[in-house]
């Protein structure tokens, strides 16, 4: 009887253990710091320090700060080294910093309200409390690889093209339109990579050229079939991104047959374009004119994009009509990689190229025959293309509005749709654009 008794005892004990011995808490995440009260009533709205928990195991104090031991292991563990010791206790609920300007230690509660309560218990120092916050909203400062509720978008740089652009194409009536942004990460860099290159959707998920097809078509899942055709991209892409990235994009999104674009620009201005259609076969030699093949990107640029982890997956080879053009019909503006311009081969400005394009186009033969080409190095800076695209399209504003005035006594955006194409039709936009 007594030997049933110690077993049935130590079975209840052993029961107990098992279900009543403190659980884990997982704080895994980005948290902002504050100083609070022993409550964690916040007491001050500057923040104090960041705190970032990978794993449950690993935690990082304030490793944007350039020169602290936190962020050097930070930027070793992004690179893969995982020898790090574990300095996150999650069950006795402490975090051991790395950092030996820190506390030797913190206790942590996570609180109903999600919040952290971090208090100092090191008997050297008086005891100070802080209140964490989880980081969910999308702020310059939440920049962090450990916070999956906050795209990298959050830590790109704000370096749009600096060029005040009209909108006069066409306006957005009702329609579905979506940002996509291609820039530059600010603030946390992967290691070893000075820029890093950033492709998001919305400001809401970060995605790669390896998925875009999978973003465009939960597009189209998601909206009627009438209101495809209106749907509009405005691209918010980093002044110094290389032409070719630009470029590359450009071609997925015609390849999906979206075509209504809108560049976007320092201070919300705007350039509104129709892209042409994705035609990967468009060589007739029937007439003549010899077969030109294009790569639509080269192996170099491929590798340039997998090292941004941007998975570029398509490369296809078009194929082109060369076309003879009396050369005095040809406008032909070469964007270079080191920000020089030339026109037909010789030096050209920013500055004149308004009245040198007005001067080709209403000068001595017609206007329907003149065709401006602008050839664009892969590795130019897209905001040198944009600058050039823009000067020329806001030229034939220019011309529009005054043969507007000549045949109808009126300006432009007040013809009727009969009168534009009248317009137009003496006056044909013909501006196509090449990637070297």
């Amino acid at each position: 009887m007594l030997r049933f008794l110690k077993i049935a005892i130590g079975a209840i004990v052993l029961l107990c253990f098992s279900q009543c011995a403190q659980e884990p808490v997982d704080i895994s995440g980005h948290w902002h710091l504050y100083l609070s009260d022993e409550k964690g009533e916040q007491l001050e709205d500057e923040l104090s320090f960041t705190l970032d928990v990978a794993e449950n195991k690993y935690a990082f104090f304030d490793v944007q700060k350039v020169g602290s031991e936190d962020r050097q292991l930070f930027l070793d563990f992004e690179a893969g080294n995982k020898n790090l010791h574990v300095n996150v206790d999650s069950v006795d609920q402490q975090i051991l910093p790395y950092s030996e300007v820190m506390p030797s230690h913190f206790d942590y509660d996570l609180g109903s309200d999600g919040n952290l309560i971090l208090w100092t218990a090191d008997e050297t120092t008086d005891r100070k409390t802080y209140v964490a916050k989880r980081s969910k909203n999308c702020q310059r400062s939440d920049c962090s690889f450990f916070n999956p509720q906050v795209p990298n978008w959050c830590g790109m740089r704000q370096n749009l093209p600096d060029i005040a652009m009209n909108k006069r194409e066409w306006t957005i009536d009702k329609p579905p339109t979506f940002d996509v942004y291609l820039g530059f990460l600010e603030e946390c860099r992967l290691a070893g990579i000075d820029k890093q290159m950033v492709l998001n959707f919305n400001g809401k998920r970060d995605f790669t050229f390896g998925n875009i097809q999978e973003v465009l078509e939960g597009i189209k899942s998601g909206l009627p079939q009438a209101r495809l055709g209106s749907v509009t991209f405005r691209l918010q892409i980093d002044d110094e991104i290389p032409y070719f990235v630009a470029d590359y994009l450009l071609n997925h999104l015609k390849k999906a047959g979206w075509l209504r674009i809108v560049f976007v620009a320092a201070n919300s201005s705007e350039l509104h374009t129709k892209l042409p259609p994705f035609v990967e076969n468009d060589c007739d030699p029937y007439f003549g004119r010899p077969c030109i093949r294009k790569e639509i990107i080269t192996d170099a640029e491929l590798a340039e994009l997998r090292k941004h982890q941007l998975e570029p997956d398509w490369a296809p080879v078009v194929r082109e009509s060369e076309y003879v053009i009396k050369p005095e019909n040809l406008f032909v503006v070469d964007v270079k990689k080191d920000g020089v311009l030339k026109l037909n081969g010789e030096p050209l400005s920013k500055e004149t190229i308004p009245g040198l394009a007005k001067e080709f186009l209403i000068g001595s033969g017609n206007p329907a025959t003149k065709i401006f080409r602008i050839i664009s190095e892969g590795e130019a800076h897209f905001g040198d293309y944009l600058e050039v695209h823009y000067l020329i399209r806001n030229m034939y504003d220019e011309v529009w509005e005054e043969k507007a005035q000549e045949l109808f006594s009126k300006p432009y955006d007040q013809l009727e749709r009969r009168e534009m194409i009248q317009v137009r039709n003496k006056i044909p936009l013909v501006i196509s654009v090449w990637k070297k």
